[in-house]
This record gives C-alpha cells, sequence and structure tokens, in this order.
C-alpha cells in the first residue's frame, strides 16, 4: 500500500465525520425549532370549557321567591271598588223622587231583618214595602219619571202597578182600589202624575184599611223605600 492511497482513505474518512456531524446538528436544529413552534402554538391557543349550571347558579336578572312571598313581577289584585251605583241610586232618588200621596201617614214601615205583627194573617212577618195610609180613593202618583211595565190584580197584594226607571230603579204600588184609566204596560208616565188611586185590595193586608203598599227595587232587589223618601215621610 502506498502513501497516496493512505492519505485518500483518511480524508474520506474525516470529510464522512464531518457530514455526519453538521446533519446531527442539522437535525437537532430541526427537533429544535419544531418543539418551539409547538409549543408557542400551544401556549397562544386558548380552549373554552363549558360546564353546565350548577344547582344554586341562577340568572343574573332573577329575583329570589320565599314560599309565601308574592313575586315582583306578578301583579297585586287591586280590590273591587265599592259598588256606587246602589249608593248612585239613592243619591238620585232623594234629590228627584217625590212621595207616592199627597197626604198620607207611615201604617207600617220596612222590615227585611225583623218581624212586624199581621193583623190580618195573624203572625209575625217580615214586611217587604212601605205602607202609607190614606182615605180611598186618595190620588196614587208615580214617583219618578218611568214606564209601565205591569198592571195586574195579584191575589195577595191586589190591584198593582209596576214602574221601571233610569238607573236600574222599579217601584210597586200594591193594595189600590184601582189603576189610572187606560193605564197599561209600555205607557209612559212623569213624575207626580197618577197612575191610580188608594184601596184596600190587597187581601194579605186587609185588617190594615185603606193604604198604599209601596215597594223599591234596586238592580231587582228590594230596598227600604224609606231611604228613597228620607225626609219626606210624616
Amino acid at each position: 500500500m502506498n502513501l497516496g492511497s493512505i492519505k485518500d482513505k483518511t480524508f474520506r474518512r474525516k470529510n464522512a465525520h464531518r457530514i455526519l456531524t453538521a446533519s446531527a446538528f442539522v437535525c437537532a436544529a430541526i427537533v429544535a425549532v419544531t418543539a418551539a413552534v409547538a409549543l408557542s402554538g400551544r401556549g397562544g391557543t386558548q380552549q373554552l370549557v363549558l360546564e353546565a349550571p350548577k344547582a344554586t347558579d341562577k340568572p343574573a336578572d332573577s329575583q329570589s321567591v320565599q314560599v309565601g312571598q308574592t313575586p315582583a313581577s306578578a301583579a297585586t289584585p287591586t280590590p273591587a271598588a265599592p259598588d256606587k251605583e246602589a249608593s248612585a241610586d239613592a243619591t238620585v232618588a232623594q234629590t228627584a223622587m217625590i212621595l207616592p200621596l199627597a197626604d198620607g201617614n207611615v201604617l207600617k214601615g220596612y222590615a227585611s231583618d225583623r218581624l212586624l205583627y199581621s193583623a190580618t194573617l195573624k203572625h209575625w212577618a217580615t214586611h217587604m214595602g212601605l205602607d202609607l195610609a190614606a182615605s180611598a180613593g186618595t190620588p196614587v202618583l208615580a214617583v219618578l219619571d218611568g214606564t209601565v211595565i205591569n198592571v195586574e190584580e195579584d191575589a195577595l197584594m191586589g190591584v198593582t202597578v209596576t214602574l221601571e226607571h233610569e238607573g236600574g230603579l222599579q217601584t210597586h204600588y200594591a193594595s189600590l182600589e184601582k189603576e189610572k184609566d187606560g193605564l197599561k204596560a209600555g205607557d209612559k208616565v212623569l213624575r207626580g202624575q197618577e197612575i191610580g188611586t188608594v184601596g184596600a185590595s190587597a187581601a194579605c193586608e186587609a185588617e190594615d184599611g185603606a193604604h198604599l203598599h209601596f215597594e223599591v227595587l234596586s238592580q231587582g232587589k228590594q230596598v227600604n223605600p224609606q231611604t228613597y223618601l228620607s225626609g219626606l215621610l210624616k
């Protein structure tokens, strides 16, 4: 083996070693760069974690409601306004209603919550009207403007005329001797107009003699006529 051959082999070995060393450095650099990029990507990425609301969680705008407490959003029932209709009827009637008789005294008052003795029936009972004593044939007058809704001869109350007025009022005139000639249902009458005459036709009040049995109804319910005739009665 000559010297040139030995030098050539030595040179090639050194070159190969250098190439391997450089390759190792390059690979290490590539790995380092790749790792750095990966770590940088992870560090800049934010992960969103969605959690179900806990049992104690509640919306920010919700209000705590205890048992027996009314929610603030629930409307509190407004107390019903007092029924002003009946009082309004009474007020109007007191200023507009006249006595059904030009001259008559109270024989028996209204009594819905107590008992009065009936000389005719011989027992104690309520009395849902106002009895005004007067001579037979005394004119009976409409206490308000209205419309005749009934003219009849009732088995207990005798000859009776019923009028209807504004404001849900009705008036009954019973124990009449007779109704005004020609008076019939549907006729319009004026306050103070004669609608009949006093008599003693009410069989259930026959012992009381000649008188007018007068009743007032408001909204279909019987009420005390003396409320409407306050200050007018003797």
